[in-house]
């Protein structure tokens, strides 16, 4: 059974936060095996705010990320970094690089190898994972381990009604976090 330390839609993981608020509508993951990097980029970042408390919360969990204590599984990588940019439509993405060390580094990702020698991503249905540089085989998808490789994960796709009404795009609290 494969441990998923990391799940890419979830900045907060990066980060040790448990049960964290702030997740990605769409993310998008390019791993390169060549030059051994990481780029995900989470676009429309947004949280469930349902008590008055919770928008507190989330801007907290942007100060611990701004203080880039990453988990450990990530502190010695040659490099890592982690940008806030707001898109056209004025939502709040994130782009983070991390350079890794090793094959074994993608494990905390859910990534290992395939009987052949492809990278592998386990297959989680409600992940809604796509791409066209990978093939799903049964559980898991497979890439080509010669070269980069893109997927598409929209884990809130069909996030449940009662949550969808109070969701709240995080631009104005990462705003509010970041003055001063």
């Amino acid at each position: 059974m494969v441990e998923i330390k990391v799940a890419f839609y979830v900045l907060g993981a990066l980060f040790g936060i448990k049960n964290s608020r702030i997740a990605a509508e769409k993310t998008l993951v390019t791993i390169d095996p060549i030059a051994k990097t990481i780029v995900i980029v989470e676009e429309d970042l947004f949280t469930v705010i349902q008590e008055e408390n919770d928008s507190v919360l989330v801007s907290e969990e942007f100060l611990k990320i701004q203080k880039r204590d990453w988990i450990p599984e990530i502190q010695g990588y040659d490099e890592k970094s982690v940008e806030f940019y707001t898109d056209e439509n004025n939502l709040l993405n994130a782009k983070v690089v991390l350079k890794y060390n090793t094959f074994e580094d993608l494990n905390t990702y859910a990534l290992g190898v395939a009987p052949n020698g492809d990278y592998s991503l386990i297959q989680v249905p409600n992940w809604n994972v796509e791409s066209t540089d990978g093939q799903l085989n049964d559980m898991y998808w497979n890439f080509d381990a010669s070269k980069p490789f893109s997927f598409t994960m929209e884990a809130y796709k069909d996030m449940p009604e009662k949550y969808r009404a109070d969701k709240v795009s995080l631009t104005a609290i990462w705003e509010a976090a970041n003055k001063g």
